[in-house]
């Protein structure tokens, strides 16, 4: 299931639809139903709890766990599920390792229960850019040292929203319903526009409230004494460049001036007309139109060329190569961030201008959990989690893991992990000197021995530990293994008659005697009775029932079969 997959298993980033405000999507599990590596069927929950003061949700302190005793048939209504015995596996662990430590690994999940939360209109917000005068306008966005001190403007506003908020005068909770994946380049064009640059948003918002105080914020960030006037200042803008500069930024106080701005705001194709549904539309309530969905899964739906469905996006593709090649993502504290944000927002505005994309973090992500997940410390206090590809960026990289690493001593200190495990795994530093990168050019088999491991460069040393220790009992023929996960062993590749040359870079992966074969598609899994949903954090506002994610995979009848 797409719920249940990797993007789950290594603990479900979204950025810009709720993470920020509820958690990631692993807190948001109440309940799961997983073939183990044994071929036996299980349903298991939270059972007991407590509060949990400073956090949103209570405290998981037991799980209960219940097997289907009628696997053989084909029929959900004849299986039997009975309360497991105490020897099948210790749920508290499974319920820990399978929402964060890796999928591919603990089990086949064929069913999830999810909390839902409210999900308010969708606000892209957008830098609109409405001048006095174009041609003096013209030739700022040709100075490369005035386009410059704009980029780091708006990275340093960026991360002052969201991570630092109550210094512009927000709220926590509207900076928490906003959040970012990715961000257009350049940041703003002047007017008329296309419909393509008025989608290419800077942020996402939840709710009219929080898009109304990232506008205003931005304002603010421009305003007597603040940073982002410093900056431009020092860039070369004057104080009437910058005042017109704060009302770029769409909202209530932008639509006031495109209602009495006498140029043309927008170029639409009848393609864009037909597309959009923007036909008879004038500008101003075509721009809302595209900025502003009441009900995103709907319009999602509408654009879709499969009716009725999303389309598969992205594609599935391998990425084998990616521990070698260079390509690695990192979380970046939110407390080292405002410490070294001086050194931090060219490098951001630079990776933005490269195309490299980054989260933003924070919020709920560090108090949005029941404390029993494998996402690791560091992981939850992060600010970005940020891509790298080491070919174009590696000296950003050599810059920012000093920063990641500070205070950090090898020979005294747990190794705390830093990857995230949703997106590209390489090797973490040098064993020896945790501020350097593993070298690109190694082969696996040196970077093994000189750096930090991918699975400890995830989880950390004390966390893996405790991983690697519940892999050995649920899986102690290594049944299901998963490059870069927890367990996983590269073996040479001339065993069993493998030519070396069929496997230069030595990554046959290292399985059970028998690995099962695929299984094929089945009926339906439902919930049934077993072990109530855990009670959902905070007040009712931000609980709105839970949802049932059914797979149609039958993968434990095929383990019965080839286990037996």
């Amino acid at each position: 299931v797409s719920g249940a997959g990797g993007w789950l298993a290594s603990g479900g980033n979204s950025a810009m639809r709720g993470s920020r405000l509820y958690g990631l999507g692993v807190d948001q599990v109440l309940q799961m139903e997983m073939v183990l590596p044994d071929g036996t069927h299980v349903r298991f929950g939270p059972d007991d709890w407590e509060d949990a003061p400073g956090f949103l949700y209570p405290k998981t302190i037991a799980v209960k766990g219940y097997c289907n005793e009628n696997v053989a048939s084909a029929d959900e209504d004849e299986w039997d599920w009975k309360e497991c015995d105490d020897d099948v596996v210790d749920f508290n662990e499974l319920w820990m390792a399978s929402r964060g430590g890796g999928g591919g690994t603990w089990g086949i999940v064929t069913s999830l229960v999810y909390q839902l939360h409210p999900r308010p209109g969708h606000h892209a917000m957008k830098f609109l850019p409405l001048v006095s005068d174009v041609d003096a306008w013209r030739v700022v966005l040709g100075d490369e040292t005035m386009v410059g001190a704009i980029d780091d403007a708006i990275e340093d506003f960026k991360l002052e929203f969201y991570l630092n908020p109550t210094a512009l005068g927000v709220d926590e909770e509207d900076s928490n319903a906003c959040g970012c994946d990715w961000t257009t380049y350049p940041h703003f064009s002047l007017p008329p526009w296309g419909t393509d640059e008025v989608l290419s948003s800077e942020a996402s918002c939840m709710g009219e409230d929080a898009a109304e105080a990232w506008a205003m914020a931005w304002r603010t960030f421009l305003s007597d004494g603040s940073r982002g006037k410093d900056r431009l200042l020092a860039g070369g803008f004057s104080e009437e460049q910058i005042e017109e500069m704060g009302g770029w930024a769409y909202g209530s106080e932008w639509k006031e001036s495109a209602a009495a701005f006498e140029g043309q705001l927008l170029n639409l194709s009848d393609e864009d007309n037909a597309s959009y549904g923007l036909a008879g539309l004038d500008h101003m309530a075509a721009i809302e139109s595209l900025l502003v969905v009441e009900d995103p899964t709907k319009r999602s739906l509408e654009l879709s060329p499969i009716p009725g469905h999303l389309p598969d996006m992205p594609l599935p593709t391998i990425m084998s190569g990616s521990r070698y090649a260079g390509s690695t993502s990192s979380l970046i504290s939110t407390e080292s961030i405002l410490k070294h944000r001086d050194t931090l927002v060219p490098l951001l505005a630079r990776w933005n201008r490269s195309g490299q994309p980054w989260y933003v973090y924070g919020g709920a992500i560090l108090n949005g959990h029941d404390q029993m997940t494998a996402i690791p410390t560091n992981r939850r206090e992060g600010g970005l989690y940020v891509h790298f590809d080491l070919f174009l960026n590696a000296d950003i990289f050599e810059t920012v893991l000093p920063i990641i690493m500070e205070g950090l001593d090898p020979g005294a200190d747990a190794f705390p992990g830093f990857v995230g495990h949703n997106h590209s795994v390489r090797h973490g530093p040098l064993k020896e000197d945790w501020t350097k990168p593993c070298p690109i050019g190694l082969t696996l088999d040196e970077m093994d021995e000189l750096c930090v491991s991918e699975q400890e460069a995830v989880w950390g040393t004390e966390l893996l530990a405790r991983l690697e220790k519940f892999k050995a009992e649920i899986d102690p023929d290594m049944i299901m293994t998963c490059s870069t996960g927890v367990g996983f062993k590269r073996v040479a590749a001339e065993e069993e008659g493998n030519a070396a040359a069929e496997d230069p870079d030595n990554t046959t992966l290292a399985v059970g005697d028998d690995a099962p074969a695929q299984a094929p598609g089945g009926g339906e899994v439902s919930v049934g009775d077993g072990p109530a949903p855990a009670p959902g954090g905070g007040d009712d506002t931000k609980s709105a029932g839970s949802y049932i994610i059914k797979s149609s995979v039958f993968v434990l009848f095929v383990a019965v079969s080839i286990l037996i």
